[in-house]
């Protein structure tokens, strides 16, 4: 074994129950051989005495389980161990009784160019070693590592490799002797270069293919970007003309409706213009201005004015009246005509007067009374 292990004491046993030995080899070392040997009845599997994956366990009645304060004391040895357990000793029985059994078992002696070793018979190899070798070892890193150099590029080696070694005294040929390798050495030297040249070859066509590839990608997208911007400008105008539809749409709506509403307020009120118009006459909302500031503003002055010179003329008349009386009573019959006649005389003079517009109207029956008192006289 490598690294100095050391070898169990049992025997190894083969597939027919055998002890192996080891015959040796053509170097020199050992191999190991089967002999015949007693064969091992069948043993069970083991299984834990406390493992049932029928039955769950539980921790709190675990006598593994050790209860109370975390604070260290001295624990007392359960009662019933797991070592006391009936399986648990039937099985370290049969323990012991396999390993006496494996003890009493010998192998014959080895012939004169073999011999026994130790070997482990586990299932899997374990290395023995007494004490283990440690020590420390640190590293620091740089911050910034520069890249390694890239290696060169050793081509694989292909077929077998061959050698020869000539000894003092040994005569040959040497043109002979050195063709196979001169063959070799130029079919892999013109081989590389043939395939250097290859390759050389195979980039170029790579490298112009790969041009030839981004040209008439360059022009597929040129002709893409092309495409696509007609058909953003095919898109627009489609919008655009949509939209300038849908607006003359709206528009032609508007327009109708407002005919419509035109249309139907016409023959609603085609027969309410004249009632109307007669309605507003009868209140009096059409009128001459001319008119009507003759009949409210002149026609009432001049009304007032009237009947203020009326009552006056009325006054005058009766006063005139009593003074006629007064002197027809006094005075012979032929004054009472004279006297009748100045006053029907100024009494047309009066109506006269006031016909034209003359307002001294007091001052005239003034001059009446004196002209009529001269008469008296």
């Amino acid at each position: 074994m490598p690294g100095g292990s050391t070898l169990s004491a049992l025997p190894r046993h083969g597939p027919s129950g055998g002890a192996l030995s080891s015959p040796p080899s053509s170097k020199g070392g050992t191999e190991l051989r089967s002999q015949a040997g007693t064969p091992l009845g069948h043993r069970q599997p083991y299984h834990h005495p406390y493992h049932n994956p029928g039955r769950m366990m539980n921790l709190m009645f675990d006598p593994r389980v050790i209860r109370g304060p975390t604070q260290p004391h001295q624990h007392k040895k359960p009662e019933h161990s797991i070592h006391d357990h009936p399986a648990t000793k039937k099985l370290n029985k049969a323990k012991v009784a396999c390993s006496t059994k494996n003890a009493l078992m010998t192998s014959s002696e080895p012939c004169t160019t073999r011999k026994h070793l130790d070997v482990q018979t586990d299932a899997y190899l374990e290395e023995f070693v007494e004490k283990v070798s440690e020590f420390d070892m640190d590293t620091q890193t740089d911050p910034f590592l520069d890249r390694p150099p890239t290696p060169l590029f050793i081509p694989q080696k292909s077929g077998p490799d061959a050698g020869t070694q000539i000894e003092e005294g040994e005569l040959f040929n040497f043109d002979d002797e050195v063709e196979p390798i001169l063959e070799v050495l130029v079919g892999r030297t013109l081989e590389q270069s043939v395939m250097e040249v290859m390759e050389e070859k195979q980039l170029a066509n790579l490298h112009a293919y790969q041009e030839h590839f981004e040209q008439i990608r360059a022009a597929e997208l040129v002709a893409t970007q092309r495409m696509e911007a007609a058909e953003r400008r095919i898109n627009e105008e489609r919008t655009k003309r949509v939209e300038q539809e849908k607006k003359r749409l709206e528009e032609e709506e508007k327009t109708k409706q407002k005919t419509e509403v035109q249309m139907y307020v016409r023959g609603y009120l085609k027969n309410m213009t004249d009632s109307i118009f007669r309605t507003l006459q009868k209140l009096n909302y059409f009128y001459d201005p001319v008119e009507k500031e003759v009949e409210e503003l002149y026609l009432p002055f001049l009304s007032s004015e009237i009947d203020e010179q009326m009552s006056n003329i009325n006054t005058a008349r009766s006063a005139l009246k009593c003074m006629v009386d007064q002197s027809v009573s006094s005075s012979e019959e032929r004054t009472r005509s004279s006297v009748e006649r100045t006053v029907e005389r100024m009494v047309v003079q009066v109506h006269k007067r006031h016909a034209e517009g003359t307002k001294d109207v007091q001052g005239l029956v003034d001059s009446l009374i004196a002209r009529i008192n001269e008469k008296a006289v």
